[in-house]
């Protein structure tokens, strides 16, 4: 299960924290040792706490989403669109935090419940600040993760075969609601996809070269209003405007 909660900016978390503070703090003498140093270090942490204490307590705790900013509501909405456009299947959790202060916006988790009380195999979430307190002039947008390789590898159910993939370049931020059904659509019949959304049209591209790719996919305006797919054929060097059932019969060759 791929679970979400969206931490907001800087600004809508202070506010946040602020609150959570002042709820925790009626109930201070009953929350466990760990959690009561949290609260004066990292009050967000304790919505982690295992103890049944903790839980009881923060079960009625103000809910960082009631604090966003609109630009905060406005990239979760947008993240959320973009799942439910490709089909991905996941669970808001509205306790979901990460320990460190320079994450931001989305936090996520992997969990199963075939591992027993093992249950996270991956976690990790959205970092705008890290590259700032590490030195950098400027915030730079980044995410990463944390694996069980053990939890992992209990759970690999079959071999995934070296393939060249598909890239999909749509053109505009109009055009990636239209490339992810795209996507979707690709996946589903077995064809090892890539999107490259976000960014100048050079950069992606040599993203995109840097994958090996044989096939790239552009939508555009045009694309998009037609239901047609632009393909570049990267090997021949032939370009194919075609609609979805003429594209798995080139790219399935």
């Amino acid at each position: 299960t791929l679970e979400l909660n969206s931490l907001g900016c800087n600004e809508s978390r202070s506010v946040y924290q602020q609150k959570l503070v002042e709820y925790l703090n009626d109930f201070k003498d009953q929350l466990s040792e760990e959690s009561k140093i949290r609260l004066s270090k990292n009050p967000m942490r304790i919505l982690d706490s295992k103890s049944e204490t903790d839980q009881k307590i923060i079960a009625n705790a103000p809910v960082l989403s009631e604090y966003y900013t609109d630009e905060s509501k406005e990239y979760f909405e947008e993240l959320i669109k973009y799942l439910d456009i490709l089909g991905v299947k996941y669970s808001i959790n509205p306790r979901l935090v990460r320990g460190l202060d320079y994450y931001c916006h989305t936090a996520f988790e992997f969990t199963t419940k075939k591992l027993g009380s093992q249950s996270t195999i991956l976690a990790g979430g959205r970092y705008d600040g890290l590259a700032k307190i590490m030195g950098n002039n400027d915030d730079v947008p980044a995410i990463g993760f944390a694996a069980g390789i053990e939890r992992i590898a209990l759970m690999r159910e079959y071999n995934i075969s070296e393939v060249k993939p598909v890239l999909v370049l749509p053109i505009g931020k109009n055009n990636i609601c239209y490339a992810l059904e795209i996507v979707d659509k690709l996946r589903t019949e077995n064809i090892a996809t890539i999107i490259e959304p976000l960014g100048k049209i050079a950069k992606r591209m040599q993203r995109i070269f840097n994958e090996n790719a044989k096939f790239i996919i552009f939508i555009g305006d045009e694309e998009q209003a037609n239901n047609n797919l632009k393909i570049k054929d990267l090997k021949k060097e032939e370009e194919y405007i075609v609609d979805f059932a003429k594209a798995l019969e080139l790219l399935k060759k």
